[in-house]
């Protein structure tokens, strides 16, 4: 605390401290006041508030204080206030003092200075016992500060240093008597504690120069507004103009901290602002007044481009804001502009930019480009298109194009196609320039060649240093080259490859100066941006071959129209035809891209043209000439088919269009042709097709599929129908039908019941074969058993190239299968199951080549279209079918007959006379089979031995379970000697016998009951003198 009042209360509370111990009496002294501590924490020393504060711990009554800064400024606290002047401790009286910054408390009429006091009471002003605080600024001197320095409370000559920037105020740090406890602050807080004080910036700075225009930023980069209406701008003599008087472009003299003022300043790049008279240079001066522009306490910033050695630079460089001899580069382009980076006072915190922000904040520079470039070159045509690849706009009317001596041409002096010679960066201008491809433009004379250079002037053409671009095509060594390679712009010995392809051109990929950042393209795009290049290409092919007629397709598949009238055919000696003598029978030898050509050429087919005179081969080959068909660099296609070794397949070898020992496989089918993918050289890329599309485009090749197939067999007949299941026609005359050994028959020599042997795809021949169901066609003599083959010819029944088809039924183990198993069209030991109906048939689903694919039908449809299998009905039955006794009279055996049409597994089934004499037949402890099945087949019989048979009398029942009691199990019953057996009951309940019936005892132990095939009565039983076990009843 700083008051000489405070000090006191301390010492006298020490005081009465000291005299204080505990024989005091009970009578306490008075403890006295607190003395009032107050000071002077803010001033707006531009402004008319003041700010008190209470850093004692009593309030403080300071109504009667008075306020002073000289004679005539006093003013009584009370009275600068609504409210009364009592302030709490550590809180904040602001008063408005209106004598702040006025002549009478002024030191000496100066403005923002002063020396301002506070006063415990009116009266004596020089009295120092009265002065509370004190505070001087902008200046020592003031008329206060002599009693301020006998109060203790001040030094002398010191003052607070102040920007006399409005909106400012001098705060006090809390401790301390001198002008170092209190600071200027662009903060205040009036009315509230003190912060860290910000002190004022007054920073007014160049922020951007149109230097080839007309346009000056000035920005405030300090934290104080500042009125700049009296600052001037100045280049050198007779320049100078003040801001105020110059044409606002936006903002105003009046700047804000962060704000803009952009002027009209119509000096810059004049020849009074140029150094030495040189366009793109000067030195710009920012000054707060016109007192002296050499001066250089007035200059405010400064910059300098182009060059050094302006007018102002001195001046500048006395005033520490540049450097001696340092400038901005710059390009001279037009709409640049120099922009600040706000920091620091040299050349390198100013850039140039492509993009002027006049008004608004600098963002990054961007270094502008002056990138002036050929596009694009009609090489075989008269266009050239020049580009503006930089950022800044560029005028062109005094370059030159050049491609050798004596065709130079100034751009301005040849026709636009379209654009100016005033380029933006982006924009195009399209000259026609009927030089290029001319001879004195062309190298060494050859077409399709030339190197073409950029100029900017022509002050020699041979000057690496005014060539601004270059781009060479179709051969190295033009005239411009090694002006171009000198001056770093191209390589020497590169040039763009061309087709010589009219109405295409030479386009530039916008990057790089080599041959690679070139192309040539079909789309040339003169007067708009260049797009992906699409190269030309240059593909004629063969793409649809009628190999066992005459037709031949020649498409352009590349993107170029061509010629090929001088194109040739040929598959060996003797056979070459140029297209232009060939018939056509559609299309021109003029093809545009996607056109085909199709003319007769007699050679396909013939002796001279296959390979080893074998019928449906051959390999053509599509030259460009005829200077050596032997000669790869002529052969522009080829395909071979059917075989390897044609005539010309090693030169399409070398030439790299073909593979070695390739082929095209085809089937030597008329009507058919060989169709190209559309891509590749090698054979898988040709197709044989049932689907000729000559003079149109090629779809997905239809494959000849050639299948020969046995579709119906009348097993137990003689009718076997053959269908073409492929889809091109088949003459099937040689073909034969073989079930084994002499079985065989031609188709021809068939009795032919529909059809002929000349078969559509689809088409169907039905043929009476009488070898089916005979004993040579059987399988072990079974019938209803048998294999059939379909062979091609009759050259070996058993060799499974041969054999086209085949179906086995009844059974396994035909004397055909081995060799279909051989051929992979059948699978070993399978067969079709059969129930054995003459009426019936069986029919091919049109797929596969298994049993599974086969099925018999009660519907046969020789001639026609197979449907749907209508098997037959399934009939699951066994019967008792003949039981004979052994000679004791006493056992036997017994016969069980499958009289049905599917298998009958017989193991859970039982034998049972009565009580005690039960058998399962699946039980082989129980059971001994004599001969065949217990998994019975249609047809086949079971023989088993029964040791309980008795040949005086008997009741015998087959059962389904062992549940004997049960109608519903019994499945067959005889009875013999007489009526009434144990099993009788059940068997009449059953329907399978009739109450009492019985077949008389039999007449000779030798001889067996056997069954008639029908009925269930003892009249459908009679004695078998030769007994038939296993075999069918006589």
């Amino acid at each position: 605390m700083k008051k000489t009042n405070l000090l006191l209360a301390i010492i006298t509370m020490m005081f009465i401290a000291s005299c204080s111990n505990d024989d005091d009496t009970i009578v306490e002294a008075p403890i006295p006041e607190a003395p009032i501590s107050v000071v002077l924490n803010e001033i707006e020393f531009l402004g008319d508030r003041v700010e008190i504060l209470n850093t004692g711990s009593a309030v403080a009554d300071i109504n009667d204080y008075f306020l002073c800064l000289g004679p005539g400024t006093y003013r009584r606290i009370g009275d600068l206030t609504n409210e009364t002047a009592s302030i709490d401790p550590g809180s904040f009286l602001v008063v408005t003092y209106d004598q702040l910054n006025t002549s009478a408390g002024q030191i000496n009429d100066t403005p923002g200075t002063g020396g301002l006091g506070l006063y415990t009471q009116g009266g004596s002003f020089g009295d120092p016992s009265t002065l509370a605080d004190f505070v001087q600024w902008g200046a020592a001197g003031s008329i206060r500060e002599t009693t301020a320095v006998d109060a203790g409370i001040w030094t002398t000559g010191e003052f607070v240093t102040v920007t006399t920037n409005t909106g400012t105020s001098i705060i006090y740090d809390g401790t301390g008597d001198t002008a170092a406890d209190f600071s200027e602050t662009t903060t205040p807080s009036f009315g509230e504690a003190n912060g860290n004080a910000v002190a004022p910036l007054r920073s007014i700075v160049l922020n951007e120069v149109e230097y080839l225009g007309d346009r000056v930023e000035i920005l405030n980069t300090g934290n104080v507004s500042a009125d700049i209406s009296g600052y001037f701008l100045c280049l050198g003599p007779g320049t100078y103009r003040q801001l105020s008087a110059l044409p606002a472009v936006s903002g105003s003299t009046t700047l804000a901290p962060g704000e803009f003022l952009v002027v009209t300043y119509d000096q810059l790049n004049a020849d009074a602002g140029q150094i030495n008279n040189v366009s793109g240079t000067g030195g710009l001066g920012l000054y707060i007044n016109n007192t002296g522009f050499a001066d250089p306490t007035t200059i405010s910033d400064f910059v300098q481009w182009g060059a050094a050695g302006s007018v102002r630079e001195t001046t500048a460089v006395e005033a520490g804001i540049w450097t001696a001899g340092e400038f901005v580069s710059v390009v001279n382009g037009i709409d640049n502009s120099i922009i600040f980076d706000g920091e620091g006072d040299v050349a390198a915190d100013w850039e140039e930019t492509a993009t002027p922000s006049f008004g608004e904040a600098n963002g990054n520079a961007v270094a502008p480009v002056r990138s002036i470039v050929l596009n694009e070159v009609e090489y075989l045509g008269d266009r050239v298109e020049i580009l503006n690849n930089g950022n800044s706009t560029a005028d062109v009317s005094g370059y030159f194009l050049c491609l050798g001596p004596g065709t130079y041409r100034q751009l301005s002096a040849l026709p636009a196609v379209s654009g100016s010679t005033t380029l933006a960066p982006g924009e195009f201008l399209v000259v026609t320039y009927d030089q290029l491809n001319v001879t004195a433009g062309q190298i060494s004379g050859v077409n399709g060649t030339g190197g073409l250079g950029l100029y900017i002037n022509n002050t020699g053409f041979a000057n690496p240093d005014t060539i601004s671009d270059f781009v060479q095509w179709g051969a190295a060594g033009s005239v411009r080259e090694t002006t171009a390679v000198a001056a770093g712009i191209w390589t020497a010995g590169e040039f763009v490859s061309v087709a010589n392809v009219e109405d295409t051109s030479i386009v530039f990929d916008g990057e790089g100066d080599t041959a690679a950042d070139f192309s040539e393209t079909i789309t040339p795009s003169f007067g708009a941006e260049n797009g992906a290049a699409v190269p030309p290409v240059r593909s004629i092919v063969l793409n649809e071959v009628e190999y066992l007629g005459d037709r031949v397709e020649i498409l352009n598949n590349g993107n170029v129209s061509a010629d090929i009238s001088g194109y040739f055919l040929c598959l060996g000696p003797g056979t070459y035809r140029q297209l232009s003598a060939l018939p056509a029978v559609s299309g021109s030898t003029t093809l545009a891209p996607g056109e085909f050509l199709v003319v007769t050429y007699d050679q396909l087919n013939v002796t001279a043209g296959q390979i080893s005179g074998v019928n449906g081969t051959g390999g053509l080959g599509l030259y460009i000439n005829n200077t050596g068909f032997a000669n790869p660099d002529t052969i522009s296609d080829f395909v071979q088919w059917g075989a390897a070794g044609s005539v010309r397949e090693t030169t399409a070898v070398a030439a790299g269009i073909w593979t070695a020992g390739e082929f095209v496989s085809v089937a030597n089918v008329e009507d058919t042709s060989i169709v190209f993918d559309g891509e590749g050289d090698t054979a898988a890329d040709f197709s044989e097709t049932i689907t000729p599309s000559f003079g149109a485009e090629n779809g997905a090749a239809v494959p000849p599929v050639r299948s020969i197939v046995l579709n119906e067999v009348e097993y137990l007949g003689d009718r076997v129908e053959i269908l073409n299941n492929g889809n091109v026609s088949a003459d099937i005359s040689g073909y034969f039908l073989c079930l084994g050994p002499g079985t065989y028959r031609q188709l021809s020599a068939l009795p032919a019941v529909s059809g002929s042997t000349t078969l559509a795809p689809g088409e169907f021949l039905v043929v009476t074969y009488d070898q089916l169901n005979v004993t040579a066609g059987q399988i072990s003599g079974v019938n209803g058993t048998g294999g059939l083959g379909l062979y091609i010819n009759n050259t070996g029944f058993a060799n499974p190239d041969t054999i086209s088809d085949f179906v086995q039924w009844g059974a396994a183990g035909s004397v055909r299968e081995t060799t279909a198993v051989a051929a992979g069209i059948w699978t070993a030991g399978e067969f079709v199951t059969v129930v054995n109906d003459v009426n019936n048939s069986i029919i091919f689903d049109g797929e596969g080549d298994t049993a599974a694919d086969f099925a018999e039908t009660t519907t046969p449809s020789f001639g026609a279209e197979n449907g749907d299998a209508v098997p037959p009905a399934v009939n699951s039955s066994v019967v008792i079918n003949e039981i004979q006794f052994n000679t004791s009279g006493t056992g036997g055996q017994i016969e069980i007959f499958n009289n049905g049409n599917v298998n009958f597994d017989l193991s859970d089934h039982w034998l049972c006379l009565g009580s005690g004499t039960y058998r399962q037949i699946g039980n082989a402890a129980s059971v001994t089979v004599v001969s065949g099945n217990i998994d019975l087949a249609p047809g086949e019989y079971l023989v088993i031995e029964y040791p309980n048979l008795n040949v005086t009398d008997g009741g015998f029942g087959l059962y389904s379970s062992n549940a004997f009691g049960s109608s519903a199990a019994m499945v067959d019953f005889v009875q013999w000697g007489d009526g009434g057996n144990q099993r009788e009951p059940v068997a009449v309940g059953a329907g399978l016998w009739t109450a009492g019936d019985f077949i008389p005892q039999i007449s000779d132990i030798n001889y067996s009951f056997a069954f008639d095939g029908e009925g269930n009565t003892s009249a459908d039983w009679f004695e078998e003198s030769s007994p038939t076990l296993g075999a069918a009843n006589n």
